[in-house]
């Protein structure tokens, strides 16, 4: 899979590919090299509308709601030096935190963050782009890891999350008071 421009979306490190234009639907997830996590995501609607779902809060809370938890709080400052927070709550009332720190920002193209959790020491780098292909968006996703152990333990959480999130998305970008 040959990268090209960098974009972001929540945890993921996103790298736009000729290959993605040709996901027909769904979500294709893959360990690549050494230390990364590659998702290709096809979504309804312009790549103005997928990036705003994925950058603001007031979309975020709306379909950023991994199974069985629920996001509670969102700050996002989506430009170069700002930081975003989601807060998420489990069925028992456990909180937690999922923090970055945006260093690149160009909407709606590409965005690029560091992600990391009160709950866990894990770092990594999110990198995503957004590309429009026949009336939808491909949403090219990657997840740079500090070493192949760590991308490794890390991938079925990565990869079992992605469908239901996406799902949520997809629906979201679906409905018509959303701006396509």
């Amino acid at each position: 899979m040959a990268s090209t421009t960098p974009l972001l979306l929540i945890g993921l490190y996103v790298v736009a590919t000729a290959a993605a234009a040709q996901v027909p639907s769904g979500i294709d997830t893959r360990k690549v090299g050494e230390q990364e996590i590659v998702s290709i995501i096809k979504l309804p609607g312009s790549r103005a509308a997928v990036f705003d779902a994925m950058t603001q809060c007031t979309h975020l809370l709306q379909w950023m709601q991994p199974a069985p938890m629920k996001m509670v709080a969102c700050s996002t400052t989506p430009r170069a030096g700002g930081t975003l927070t989601y807060v998420f709550e489990a069925p028992q009332g456990r909180r937690l935190e999922v923090r970055g720190r945006y260093e690149k920002v160009e909407s709606p193209h590409t965005i690029r963050y560091r992600e990391s959790y009160d709950f866990s020491p894990l770092q990594f780098d999110v990198q995503g782009a957004f590309e429009e292909a026949g009336g939808a968006t491909i949403f090219t996703q990657t997840l740079h890891y500090r070493s192949r152990e760590e991308r490794d333990t890390d991938f079925p959480n990565v990869a079992g999350s992605q469908p239901g999130v996406y799902a949520n998305l997809a629906k979201y970008l679906a409905r018509p008071t959303v701006t396509k």
